[in-house]
């Protein structure tokens, strides 16, 4: 055990998928929902880890990001917040994770992850921008390299940094049709940035805070038990996906206003696979980033002409399809952090959640 990591129990996963490749695929399955009466949410489908079936127990209330009335509820979180904080919870995963391998000492470890929009008019791409903040007892020479491996085998950053598309699946007639949606999204608004807050809490455990409502209830994170985690929230892939299945879903009921199905429920199922070989490592021909990502619309009636191509135009206004499907500026970077003893057990305090906490 190391910074609450379970190292052998990170072995014996590495040897037991060596042995059998089928335990190496991760299939995750989210909702996203958008209901005139209940507004956006998000809820954790049922997911298989190797060949044991894992049902998953998790629901979101969120809103879509883009009403900044005054009386916008500011401690929700938006579909984007989701997204950054699979993101970034992945990208702390794989630093603590590598440097517990490697025999590094975190004390603290925090980050920053912003996806930065300029404003209008301005002849720049929209940036995403990641910072940690480490404290510890190992060399800036070893958090340097670990920072760098982060770039390389953190599954969701590999997936924003390689483009990856995305299958959509309608429905047709008693069948279902296919078409893959690999454009270059513009989803975000002009000037309308968006952060969180992350820090490490123990293992693969770290919370979220969106921002600027730091003081509301935070994200919580984890790997499942599979992966020596204790199922303390949804893991970063999750957390992923369900940004992207609530932002469609979002999008699609404010598209069919002023058609025939305004103001009906929509549903968006996300689905994706991750190889945790190319996370571990252990085989150099495996892919990193996100595999199979489908999403599956469910509208609220059958029989609706142009239901494709509402699809494609809801998924060119999404911001989360655009992290996933085009290209932009990626930066990260780690500043050393200095904590007095006060500060070091007041803002981080050591604890380790157990199972059902």
């Amino acid at each position: 055990m190391r910074n609450g990591f379970n190292t052998a129990g990170f072995s014996e996963v590495v040897h037991e998928i060596v042995n059998e490749p089928a335990e190496a695929y991760f299939d995750y399955c989210v909702h996203g929902r958008r209901s005139p009466h209940n507004g956006l949410s998000a809820r954790l489908g049922p997911a298989l880890f190797g060949t044991v079936k894992s049902s998953r127990d998790a629901v979101i209330s969120l809103r879509d990001g883009r009403d900044h009335a005054e009386w916008c509820d500011r401690t929700v979180p938006t579909v984007v917040d989701m997204a950054l904080t699979g993101i970034g919870s992945c990208m702390l995963t794989t630093l603590i994770g590598g440097g517990s391998t490697r025999g590094a000492i975190f004390d603290t470890a925090r980050m920053a992850v912003d996806y930065v929009v300029p404003q209008a008019g301005a002849d720049e791409e929209p940036a995403v921008e990641c910072t940690f903040k480490i404290s510890g007892a190992s060399s800036d020479e070893l958090f340097d390299e670990l920072v760098r491996q982060v770039q390389s085998f953190s599954p969701n950053f590999v997936s924003i940094r390689e483009p990856i598309p995305i299958v959509m699946r309608v429905p047709s007639g008693t069948e279902w049709a296919d078409f893959t949606y690999s454009g270059d999204s513009k989803g975000h608004l002009p000037g309308v940035s968006s952060g969180c807050d992350l820090r490490w809490v123990s293992g693969p455990q770290s919370e979220s805070r969106p921002r600027p409502a730091t003081d509301v209830p935070a994200l919580r994170v984890d790997a499942p038990k599979q992966l020596t985690g204790v199922d303390w929230g949804p893991n970063p892939q999750e957390y992923l996906l369900m940004g992207l299945a609530a932002e469609l879903a979002g999008r699609l009921f404010e598209l069919a206003r002023g058609t025939e199905l305004a103001g009906l429920p929509w549903e968006v199922t996300a689905t994706a696979r991750e190889d945790v070989r190319g996370f571990f490592h252990s085989d150099e021909g495996v892919a990193v980033h996100l595999q199979d990502v489908v999403c599956t619309v469910v509208p609220p009636r059958d029989g609706f002409d142009g239901l494709a191509e509402l699809i494609e135009r809801a998924a060119r206004e999404s911001v989360v399809c655009a992290l996933l499907t085009g290209s932009h500026a990626i930066e990260v970077r780690w500043e050393p952090e200095e904590l007095d003893n006060d500060e070091l057990y007041t803002v981080y305090p050591s604890f380790r959640p157990a199972i059902g906490e």
